[in-house]
């Protein structure tokens, strides 16, 4: 327990001085409390000696009784609703002030623990599934609020079917924004909704006016197609004119979740027939991707020994392994056990691959993944990649610290909550790298369509299947039309950088590429 600091020394028989003192005497007096501890809440206590569980009797010091007594106390005062969620987690923690911000912070942390111990039970979901459960629901609070607690029980509907949370977001985003649209028109009921109602928002999604005068927008009105005399904004005269307001893929989704909300109501008989009726056609498929140029210095920053390790990585499984959004956030670590104590774990760079988990199937989206969880580094590459390797680790641990989380990308929220990195993280990272790269913002999701292109190019669209495209996708590579995007400029709007081109991608054959080479 000596801290060998240069200190006063309290117990001069232990050579101990005031802090190594109390942390000596910490496990004892922490064995009495939680032995004498008592609660007027049985709820209480259950969760208090499940959290005792939690404790590692063998590191306790001061800190940890100090910790584990304001736990108590809390218990103590606080009457926690049975069972445990993590709406009442959310409920009851404390706020964080300003200042004295000790003893919340000492309270949420035990929370977080107890919450992860019952997540690892099987007695509560984990953060991750909860997070993404409150986000699918996020739409209803901007929804009518005489249509919420329909749109609610639609969401439950569409949870039962094991819809994704993200499809559940979609659905309710759609269903909102066309009740808003139907609140002055005086429509606030399903059985109000007729054909030409349906038949005017989808038109009122194609077209909007737009001021030529000072760029702003108004709202299309089916029944009026002629242009206002004024704008509402600058009240410039003669200035508005039609413009398209959303792509035919947008109003074809919007047009499917209002068809599947009509027709559960069908079902479910709230009303008498669908008043869906019109049909959007699909578009023609496309694949969007950037110019060779662009993954030529992405590819050359990847190999600079003073490039960012976590951008590079990022980047290196994007453009060399086409790995998604979600296979980056769910990547995790090789699981390596030692067969004794003395023999050190292997650092990734000498083991030399990741796990990447496939994604849970989900109605719409069946796809198996790639088919092999275990995702190997090739071995032309480890004279530069197992140096990004090492200072990627590096960076990582600095992060982690005392976390055990196996997850690849780490970021002190996601240590926190010991779960993986947000959407966000990722479409950032890549954003920044080739903000500074390029002058321009790329995307992950192109990234990876371009690194599919050229995969299907060299290897055929079937090779695409063992990356884990479904078979449909996978294909539309050898057919699909091909549309070159540019990195969209810093405060550029996007409809001033699309500079989209229609023509074939010109990526070099397998053959020429060896013929350079020789």
């Amino acid at each position: 327990m000596r801290c060998n600091k240069l200190k006063v020394v309290l117990v001069k028989k232990q050579c101990l001085c005031k802090q190594c003192y109390k942390d000596s005497l910490a496990p004892t007096t922490l064995r009495r409390y939680v032995e004498e501890f008592t609660t007027p809440y049985p709820y209480n206590k259950a969760m208090f000696d499940l959290f005792v569980t939690t404790i590692d009797w063998e590191t306790v010091t001061e800190k940890t009784r100090r910790t584990v007594c304001i736990f108590g106390h809390f218990l103590q005062t606080q009457p926690v609703a049975e069972p445990l969620t993590w709406e009442v987690v959310e409920h009851i923690q404390p706020p964080l002030g300003p200042t004295n911000r000790y003893k919340p912070k000492c309270i949420r942390a035990c929370l977080l623990l107890l919450t992860d111990t019952l997540a690892k039970k099987g007695e509560l979901e984990s953060w991750e599934t909860y997070v993404a459960k409150r986000h699918a629901l996020s739409p209803l609070s901007y929804a009518p609020e005489h249509i919420r607690a329909l749109l609610h029980r639609y969401a439950n509907w569409l949870r039962e079917r094991q819809s994704a949370p993200g499809n559940i977001y979609g659905h309710l985003t759609a269903l909102a924004s066309f009740w808003q649209w139907c609140e002055p028109y005086g429509v606030v009921a399903p059985e109000q909704v007729q054909a030409s109602l349906v038949n005017n928002y989808l038109l009122s999604l194609y077209w909007q006016w737009r001021c030529s005068m000072c760029q702003g927008t108004m709202p299309f009105e089916p029944n009026h197609r002629t242009a206002p005399g004024s704008c509402t904004c600058c009240h410039a005269l003669g200035s508005l004119t039609q413009q398209r307001r959303y792509a035919q893929n947008t109003v074809r989704t919007q047009r499917g979740s209002l068809f599947v909300f009509f027709d559960w109501l069908k079902i479910s008989r709230m009303v008498v027939a669908n008043p869906v009726q019109r049909k959007t056609p699909a578009p023609e498929p496309t694949i969007q991707h950037y110019s060779p140029d662009v993954i030529k210095q992405l590819c050359l920053y990847i190999r600079t020994p003073d490039a960012d390790p976590t951008e590079a990585f990022i980047l290196y499984l994007i453009i060399f392994h086409a790995l998604s959004v979600w296979e980056l956030r769910h990547a995790v670590l090789p699981a390596i056990l030692p067969l004794r104590d003395d023999i050190a774990v292997p650092s990734l760079a000498e083991a030399y691959y990741i796990i990447v988990p496939r994604p849970l199937p989900s109605r719409g989206d069946r796809s198996p993944g790639r088919p092999d969880i275990r995702l190997d580094f090739p071995s032309a590459a480890a004279s530069w990649l197992k140096p990004l390797l090492l200072r990627f680790e590096h960076q990582r641990q600095l992060i982690a610290g005392a976390s055990r989380s196996s997850y690849v990308l780490l970021t002190p929220a996601a240590v926190r909550h010991n779960t993986v990195v947000g959407q966000i993280f990722t479409w950032k990272v890549v954003k920044q790298a080739s903000q500074r790269l390029l002058n321009g913002a790329c995307n992950p999701n192109t990234l990876r369509k371009t690194a599919g292109i050229m995969f299907a190019d060299r290897a055929g669209a079937g090779v695409l299947r063992w990356m884990g495209w479904e078979e449909h996708q996978a294909f539309a590579y050898a057919y699909a039309t091909r549309e070159m995007v540019h990195p969209r400029p810093i405060d550029a709007p996007e409809r001033e950088v699309q500079q989209k081109s229609t023509e074939p991608i010109l990526f070099p054959s397998l053959k020429e590429s060896t013929a350079s080479q020789t």
